[in-house]
């Protein structure tokens, strides 16, 4: 193939040259009155094709929207078959399907892993225990590598059946979901193979007939009707999740009527974290104390990753940035992490805090809670957006600060609790004083990731309720006046 490309100041045009008989061509994200295609030097015996498009505006980035490859203007031009977009994945499919199945063939050794289940009742018995199975005895090579009994790491083989992969103990990230498909076959559980785009770099585009997908899930029919998608080849996964990046997506399913299928998206309470603040302050009025954070869901596995990845120091230095940037003006150190390696279990994370100390004004303190928590800014402040808004994942953040009231320093006014909530989600505050003690608790969630820009003045509200309930002030005095 052979290409030339002129490029002026309002034109983009595009030459293709080519011994094939069918070339194909997209044009996205583009107003189809500006595009011309003409077939050179006739239309009787084409020789080349030239493209035209004018007048392309620039793109212009907004905050939280789908990937930026996806929303561009572009031109996709590639070779392939003739025959339309839903026939060319069928056929794509039914042949990755005969390969799956190949390397299937030889799986002597499955028989005994699956005795070792015990009886099993049910399909959802039968994919937990296969998936649990997997993700505690075969290492995936897409996270760790194979070390001898002198730690030095070993070049691994090629697996070229699911025995290989049973004998050796190891797997790539395909082998690793091709011994869940086989498992589940071979009880009795209708597996599918499912080929996906990881959404935080692209979207699918079914009509474009080239390979696009970079992950793979497996899916089960549900008697309802969809498919249920599990994710063994991803490290710190649990049976009922798939990682936020495949969620949300159109994916193609071989064996299904429709070809392709959406996964869902996991809801708020899905992905929790609790934040709490245990903070201490001196007679002088310095603050200091102890940072508890408690991940669950898609947060939860984004640190067990973290972890993974990086030795000790690494990682709290990554910790370190990665929390300080949320919490402000704050110093944060001497980071432990618990329950990282039991995914059934939400991430415990504690490190000690050090704020900048309390200032007076006269004889008043005025103190504002929310200084002590993640920084509450608004990231939609545009009157208008172009795109829909798509964040990594629905989500609710919980946060309580709690502090002894410093020595001569009695609370004058503690501002009014507040709550707001819309179809996009909901936040609050709360204040509390008991005895010695001065307490805020604030909450935040949103509901889905994706919202259609006509939420838009709904999702900017939310943020902006958050923010302003950050701006309340707690008034203290010194005792003896």
């Amino acid at each position: 193939m052979h290409w030339k490309y002129f490029q002026g100041t309002t034109d983009v045009q595009y030459f293709i040259f080519s011994d094939y008989l069918v070339p194909n061509y997209l044009w996205l994200n583009c107003n189809h009155d500006k595009v011309k295609s003409e077939q050179l030097p006739n239309l009787k015996d084409p020789e080349a094709l030239l493209l035209t498009i004018r007048d392309v505006p620039p793109y212009e980035n907004e905050r939280y929207s789908l990937p930026e490859s996806s929303l561009k203007a572009k031109l996709v031009t590639y070779y392939s078959a003739g025959k339309a977009s839903i026939s060319y994945w069928g056929d794509i499919i039914s042949k990755i399907r005969r390969g799956a199945v190949y390397f299937c063939e030889e799986n002597d050794e499955i028989d005994e892993v699956i005795e070792s289940f015990g009886e099993l009742k049910t399909d959802h018995e039968k994919i937990d225990s296969a998936f649990n199975w997997i993700q505690e005895n075969i290492v995936n090579l897409a996270y760790d590598d194979i070390y001898n009994e002198k730690g030095k790491k070993e070049k691994t083989k090629n697996n070229e059946s699911i025995d290989d992969i049973l004998e050796r103990g190891y797997g790539s990230r395909r082998e690793v979901n091709l011994l869940f498909f086989d498992m589940l076959r071979e009880m009795n559980v209708d597996a599918k193979l499912v080929y996906a785009v990881n959404r935080s770099d692209d979207i699918l585009v079914k009509d474009a007939k080239y390979w696009q997908f970079d992950s793979e899930l497996i899916a089960v029919p549900k008697k309802q009707g969809g498919y249920k998608f599990y994710a063994p080849g991803y490290k710190f996964t649990k049976t009922d999740f798939v990682p936020w990046f495949l969620e949300g997506i159109e994916v193609l399913v071989e064996g299904s009527t429709n070809v392709f299928e959406h996964t869902p998206f996991t809801d708020q309470s899905f992905s929790k974290q609790c934040r709490n603040y245990y903070l201490t302050v001196s007679e002088d009025l310095d603050v200091s104390g102890e940072l508890e954070i408690i991940a669950s869901g898609h947060s939860a596995r984004s640190l067990r990753v973290y972890h993974n990845d990086n030795n000790s120091l690494e990682y709290e230095t990554l910790l370190k940035d990665r929390y300080e940037d949320d919490f402000g003006a704050v110093t944060l150190d001497s980071f432990t992490l618990e329950n990282y390696e039991n995914r059934d279990e939400p991430v415990r994370v504690i490190c000690k805090s050090n704020y900048p100390d309390l200032m007076t004004q006269g004889d008043r303190l005025f103190l504002n809670m929310s200084d002590f928590m993640e920084q509450a800014s608004n990231p939609f402040y545009s009157l208008t957006r172009r795109e829909s808004v798509l964040f990594n994942y629905a989500y609710e953040i919980r946060e309580s600060v709690k502090f002894g009231i410093p020595p001569g320093w009695i609370v004058e006014a503690l501002p009014e609790d507040s709550l707001y909530a819309n179809k996009v989600g909901r936040c609050g505050i709360q204040f509390t004083e008991f005895g010695d003690s001065l307490t805020a608790q604030r909450y935040f969630a949103i509901k889905s990731p994706y919202w259609p820009v006509d939420f838009y003045p709904d999702i900017k509200k939310l943020f902006q309720a958050r923010q302003d309930f950050s701006d309340m002030m707690t008034v203290m005095k010194r005792e003896d006046d």
